[in-house]
C-alpha cells in the first residue's frame, strides 16, 4: 500500500487529469457541455498519455475515426482546439509546487 502511495505521489498527470481540470474550470462557460462532449470523444485516444506524449501521430487515429464516422472537418478541428487548449494550460498553469506539469 505504501508503494502505491509513493508511486502516485511522483506520478505525472495524464491527459485525463488535465482535461478534468479544464472541464472543471469551464463550468461557467456557455460552451461547457460542448467541451465535455469533445473531451469524452478524445478520452479513448489520449486519456492515459502524459501531455508531452500528445502530438500529431497520437491524434491521427482519432481524426481517422471521426472522419470514418462522418464528422465534418470543422467538428474535428474543434476537438483538436480543445486538445490544444488543454495542452497549453498543462504547459503554463497546471504545475505542481516544484514547477512540474
Amino acid at each position: 500500500m505504501q508503494c502505491d502511495v509513493a508511486r502516485k505521489t511522483h506520478a505525472r498527470p495524464t491527459f485525463t487529469d488535465c482535461a478534468a481540470r479544464y472541464v472543471a474550470q469551464s463550468r461557467g462557460k456557455r460552451s461547457s457541455d460542448v467541451i465535455k462532449w469533445h473531451v469524452t470523444l478524445l478520452q479513448p485516444y489520449l486519456g492515459d498519455l502524459e501531455p508531452k506524449q500528445v502530438h500529431d501521430q497520437t491524434l491521427e487515429p482519432f481524426v481517422k475515426r471521426r472522419l470514418a464516422d462522418g464528422a465534418s472537418a470543422t467538428t474535428i478541428n474543434r476537438s483538436l482546439e480543445v486538445v490544444r487548449t488543454i495542452l497549453n494550460r498543462a504547459a503554463r498553469s497546471y504545475r505542481d509546487d516544484d514547477g512540474r506539469a
